[in-house]
């Protein structure tokens, strides 16, 4: 019987702290994405969304762009040179490099970057796999629950709630797809920047905190919400053989180990947190 070593490394955000991190005793690291630090463009983003304010002017949301994607950049380069190898998925922040095309800002992408180094390799929708181990990645998707229950009430502008809700039906069709295309197949781990939706889910209360809102920037009557995918807590739920393990993020304050029917979830945490542990290599 094998074991590797596997350390699933919290949202870095730009952290710091990933310095202090041993990634040389992990065989393979799992980042669940939000890679660069973006605290302006979120603060931004929350005031624009919830009370119709732009805080920023264009020259400096522009800077928060090029910060966010620079700073992105100088994570992955630090976390080539010292991990083993690595799997990654899009989060939601990774996205805004691509979002600064609106301003004529040319960044470095997530997958730009992770194509420039031998040992990360971004998985958004694909299965791969590692020294035995097969590893499914699943990129972030805005849920559609999110804009119909908590947006539509409370975002000043209508055509952002009509934006936000084609944009969730976009994300979650394809993460359905994606989730139907690996049905049968053994997957071991399945890397997804979101948690699974763990409140009330077809009468059945699963109320793990994984995916609870506690971000003290998030507006009030999103607090104490759950937040995960419907999408992906369907596909664990009812597929026939579902992965032993998801390893997510994007919901900091849900760190850590649950198990939701056969599987295991782990929510890393972020800013240099991070969980290690063990998996089996089952020989062919």
């Amino acid at each position: 019987m094998a074991f590797i070593r596997i350390m699933a490394l919290g949202d870095p955000h730009g952290s710091e702290k990933i310095r202090q991190i041993a990634f040389s005793e992990a065989d393979l690291v799992l980042t669940p994405g939000d890679i660069g630090e973006a605290d302006k463009l979120r603060k931004y983003y929350f005031d624009y969304y919830f009370k119709g304010k732009k805080t920023l002017s264009e020259e400096k949301l522009k800077d928060a762009y090029k910060e966010s994607a620079n700073s992105m950049e100088k994570v992955l380069l630090y976390l080539s040179k010292n991990v083993r190898h690595m799997f990654v998925v899009t989060g939601n922040v990774d996205a805004f490099a691509e979002l600064g095309e609106e301003y004529a800002l040319s960044l470095p992408t997530l997958a730009e970057i992770c194509n420039g180094l031998n040992n990360v390799e971004l998985i958004d929708y694909k299965c791969t796999s590692y020294q035995g181990i097969s590893v499914a990645g699943l990129p972030f998707h805005f849920s559609l629950h999110l804009a119909d229950t908590f947006l539509s009430q409370q975002i000043p502008a209508q055509e952002t709630v009509t934006g936000k809700r084609e944009e969730a039906n976009r994300g979650e069709n394809k993460a359905e797809d994606f989730l139907h295309s690996i049905e049968g197949k053994q997957v071991d781990i399945l890397l997804s920047h979101n948690p699974p939706f763990c409140g009330e889910y077809k009468g059945r209360s699963l109320e793990l905190p994984l995916d609870v809102i506690r971000f003290p920037l998030a507006p009030e009557h999103l607090q104490g919400k759950h937040a995960g995918s419907l999408v992906l807590t369907e596909y664990l739920l009812s597929t026939v053989n579902p992965p032993k393990m998801v390893v997510c993020g994007h919901i900091h304050e849900g760190k850590g180990r649950y198990r939701l029917d056969r599987t295991e979830i782990i929510n890393c945490g972020s800013n240099g947190q991070f969980v290690e542990f063990e998996c089996e290599v089952i020989a062919d």
